[in-house]
């Protein structure tokens, strides 16, 4: 029996360190897994803020550059007032001449024009009290080759003077002059105050 016994002893103790064995790899392999899955949740953590930082610093120049564009329209937007402040100061004087300047003024651009023929003025109805006088001014003044026929006042007509003929109209109101310059010199006047 002792055989037996033995024999049972050496079983046990077979299954003994077989169970150890098993035991033991159950144990690598679980480590090894919770390694991996470390090494994973690792992985997966530093592309979540590498993401994070990526976008967050695509968001901080977004903002900077959305900034920027609304400092720079805020800034062309005060430039813009100031340029209309500027001409519409120009065309408020030009629209206040006294009649003497504003005979003046008629006199030196119907004379620069070098226009032929005989025309038709219209002026504004604030001077309506001097046309007798400004026709004969102009017809005496003016170049020989243009003959003004007849100066009406219009309501419609701020300032400056409109010359027809022939049922052609020439525009030389203030604010058509102003709004053609402003289209000519607004450059070079927005570098002259802003640079």
């Amino acid at each position: 029996m002792s055989d037996f016994k033995n024999l049972v002893d050496k079983i046990i103790s077979d299954a003994e360190l077989k169970k150890r064995d098993i035991v033991d790899k159950a144990k690598e392999e679980s480590e090894k897994i919770v390694l991996n899955k470390i090494e994973e949740a690792n992985d997966y953590k530093e592309k979540i803020l590498n993401r994070a930082r990526v976008e967050g610093k695509e968001l901080r120049e977004k903002m900077i550059s959305k900034c920027e564009l609304k400092i720079r329209n805020n800034r062309l937007d005060a430039k813009r007032k100031v340029l209309d402040e500027i001409f519409d100061k120009s065309l408020s004087q030009l629209l206040n001449l006294d009649k003497d300047e504003f005979k003046s003024y008629l006199v030196r651009t119907l004379n620069n024009l070098k226009l032929n023929g005989e025309y038709g003025l219209l002026i504004s109805s604030d001077y309506s009290d001097i046309i007798p006088e400004l026709l004969v001014d102009l017809n005496s003044k003016v170049s020989d080759d243009l003959k003004i026929l007849e100066v009406k006042p219009s309501d419609n007509l701020k300032g400056g003077f409109i010359l027809e003929k022939d049922g052609v109209f020439i525009n030389y109101s203030f604010e058509v002059l102003v709004d053609s310059i402003r289209d000519e010199i607004e450059f070079e006047v927005s570098n002259l105050l802003f640079n």
